[in-house]
């Protein structure tokens, strides 16, 4: 397929018959060339003619790296070593060599759409005055955007530098960006195993395309990874780690450095490692092969608002917009707050991360408690069993309800379970008339109820002890009225059941 005639009044050098559009490069003012055809007169007059902070237009031209080196050059006032520029456009550009544009201020801004670079592409130090475009550009080397700066002149956003669709070989390296609101990389390609640095207030890997391992180090940046392809093995971490141990200043942004994923929607989480990111705000419904995702480090999760009505624990943020909460998204139902509870809950015992494992377990319960998708009567279950203890995670709960069903046994054994007195034995004799063998019948009186003054010391004495061998499934042997047999029924199935519910939790309280 032959070149395509761009919108702009091109060079045209080398057309031929086959090719007829030739070279696309835009043609300078007064010449019939663009800046990579011109004679060796004609750019050295062209280049007289810029001053610092002139507009570039250099849109579809072959461009060595002379050649750039000697347009910035013109762009340079004597003495100064930061070349300055209006608006600048690289729109389908192909930089042969290295393109070293290394403290450049791009006053109205940058254009490189569709630029290629075949060589390390170095923008360290960067001024951009707005946005910069990178929209479809092929980084086929280094791409390192190390000190870039934005500032808030321009009319259009300014701090967003736009590289959607681009493809890279190496990097891209942010490091020690400032004034970066949105780092767009949406729909991009890292074609080779890297390792990525960014910092900007926001980074949208939207649609990317992880063709090998990647390991992206960011920091104080909020990281939305929605429907992103991970082909290879992917590690997210913080910055921090890196900066501590290289001896590189760190760049903070915010008190937290630790880089904020919004949204694993769509990902293979099966390829992700998350380590020390935090969580608090990242959207999990969607993600395939969610309990397979690697959780390290210290990674932070939402957690309910303070106050005594909510325990501490893990909760991810569909639960809180769900709950209201937080500002109300696109909660999904309970049933499905069930399904990715369950499946974060695999992933976390899986890494033997036991506490992790059970905050996900209660969350998972909890929606499960709230569907309309279970049956009346399963639901009951796990109201009661969310009420006796927190499904088995609540230890305080379950000690208070067994000392309550305790305290409740006791008194009521006080009250209606202890007979007034001890039944006495009697003892009956038939006689013979002629003599001979004397029969005896042994009976015991029936336990009467009590009167008059039932809670003394010495019955309340009785009653600890009937309850507590209940607690343990024994008898105390102790004689009961009709009531105090139900009492001590009911006793003896309900509070080893709590006592049991209470070891579970305190259990799992000593794991965590």
């Amino acid at each position: 397929m032959g070149i395509t005639a761009p919108d702009w009044n091109h060079c045209g050098d080398g057309a031929t018959g086959d090719e007829p559009v030739g070279c696309t490069g835009i043609r300078i003012g007064g010449f019939e060339r663009c800046l990579g055809h011109l004679g060796q007169e004609e750019r050295l007059a062209y280049l007289a003619t810029l001053t610092p902070g002139d507009d570039i237009d250099a849109r579809g031209t072959e461009i060595s790296g002379e050649l750039l080196d000697e347009l910035l050059d013109a762009l340079c006032r004597p003495g100064e070593e930061r070349p300055r520029c209006g608006r600048a456009r690289f729109d389908k550009a192909v930089f042969t060599g290295a393109a070293h544009f290394n403290m450049v201020c791009f006053d109205k801004g940058a254009w490189f759409r569709e630029a290629t670079f075949r060589q390390d592409a170095v923008f360290a130090g960067a001024l951009f005055g707005s946005a910069a475009r990178f929209d479809g550009a092929e980084f086929h080397a280094l791409a390192n955007f190390d000190e870039v700066r934005c500032t808030a002149d321009g009319t259009t956003p300014a701090g967003h530098l736009v590289f959607r669709g681009a493809s890279f070989a190496i990097g891209p390296w942010f490091m020690g960006a400032h004034g970066v609101r949105l780092l767009d990389l949406r729909e991009s390609h890292i074609t080779r195993p890297t390792v990525a640095q960014v910092v900007a207030d926001h980074v949208d890997f939207t649609g990317a395309w992880f063709e090998a391992p990647v390991t992206l180090k960011a920091s104080g940046a909020s990281i939305d990874l929605t429907r992103a392809r991970l082909a290879e093995r992917c590690t997210l971490t913080s910055m921090e780690h890196h900066v501590a141990h290289s001896g590189i200043p760190a760049y903070p942004t915010a008190p937290d450095q630790r880089p904020s994923v919004t949204s694993l929607s769509g990902v293979d989480a099966s390829m992700l490692l998350l380590f020390d990111v935090d969580l608090s705000r990242c959207v999990f419904g969607g993600t395939h092969h969610l309990d397979q995702l690697q959780i390290e480090g210290s990674c932070v999760f939402a957690e309910p608002p303070r106050g005594r009505r909510w325990t501490r624990r893990h909760v991810i943020v569909e639960e809180a917009w769900w709950r209201g909460w937080q500002t109300p998204g696109p909660a999904p139902y309970p049933a499905a707050l069930a399904d990715t509870y369950r499946q974060l809950r695999k992933a976390r015992e899986d890494a033997r991360d036991e506490p992790g494992a059970a905050d996900f377990y209660y969350g998972e319960m909890e929606m499960r408690r709230h569907s309309r998708t279970w049956s009346e009567a399963d639901r009951w279950l796990l109201q009661a069993y969310w009420l006796l203890s927190g499904y088995g995670l609540r230890a305080s709960r379950a000690l208070g309800w067994l000392a309550a069903s305790m305290l409740l046994t006791i008194v009521l054994l006080t009250g209606f379970g202890l007979p007034q007195g001890s039944p006495k034995q009697q003892a009956t004799a038939t006689v013979p008339p002629p003599g001979g063998k004397v029969t005896f019948e042994i009976d015991k009186q029936d336990p009467e109820n009590p009167t008059g003054d039932r809670f003394t010391g010495k019955r309340l004495e009785k009653a600890l002890e009937v309850t507590l061998n209940s607690t343990v499934f024994r008898s105390g042997g102790q004689d009961l009225t009709v009531a105090g047999g139900y009492i001590e029924m009911a006793s003896r199935f309900s509070e080893p059941v709590l006592l049991g519910l209470a070891a579970l939790a305190i259990r799992g309280r000593m794991k965590r």
